[in-house]
């Protein structure tokens, strides 16, 4: 008897063992088709890439989390499907929270207040304010949970920049840029793994960043 039980003990924990390989595996595959997109055909394949890990690993919110992300962040290059897209950010998102929210909950207030960005810069002027209000709420909420977290540092970071580029306040801008890049330092250990993260925007940096750099360059000049 004593020896069945050690089987089967044995036999679940390695059944487990294979199950988050296979789990880091695939989720990496998606994270590679995403982050190797080029337009709105490659952000969808990347999306669809997660979409197929929701069935695989039922138990898992990591892809409904990175899945939020990217099909809210669709809508701003498809407006002829944004609803579409807004409408399964916002679905993914809520599901992902109910899974994985008691572990990082100012990372999940954080991508509530992106997908509710996402809303407000696609949506008519009359909703706009609506929107901007869930938003800052939610990345409120997200820095008194954590104020050190990266990912909300990054969005304020840029926002904070983009703001001082259109104001033109160079000083604002320099302060974002440093924000960004102190926040970009605390992921780097994550850089190699950021699929098996929450940190969603660390993309974001290298997107950016160039026209944060350009902008100063040229206020040098």
């Amino acid at each position: 008897m004593k020896t069945l039980l050690k089987l089967l003990m044995l036999l679940v924990i390695t059944t487990s063992c294979s199950q988050t390989k296979n789990f880091k595996s695939d989720i990496e595959k998606a994270h590679s088709v995403y982050t190797n997109a080029k337009d709105l055909k490659g952000n969808l394949e990347g999306l669809k890439a997660y979409e197929k890990l929701f069935n695989k690993y039922p138990n898992e919110w990591l892809p409904k989390f990175w899945a939020a992300y990217i099909s809210s962040s669709i809508a701003r290059i498809d407006a002829d499907n944004k609803k579409t897209h807004l409408s399964k950010g916002m679905k993914y998102y809520q599901e992902a929270k109910k899974m994985g929210y008691d572990k990082y909950p100012s990372e999940f207030m954080a991508l509530e207040g992106y997908v509710y960005s996402m809303h407000r810069l696609t949506s008519k002027d009359a909703e706009r304010e609506e929107y901007k209000n869930l938003m800052e709420k939610a990345f409120q909420k997200s820095v008194l949970l954590d104020i050190d977290n990266p990912i909300t540092q990054i969005l304020e970071g840029m926002s904070i920049s983009f703001n001082g580029m259109k104001d033109s306040k160079f000083r604002k801008v320099a302060a974002g840029r440093t924000l960004i890049l102190s926040s970009k330092e605390k992921l780097t250990k994550y850089k190699d793994s950021i699929f098996l993260t929450p940190y969603f925007n660390y993309e974001m940096i290298d997107a950016f960043m160039p026209q944060i750099q350009g902008y100063l360059a040229k206020q040098k000049q």
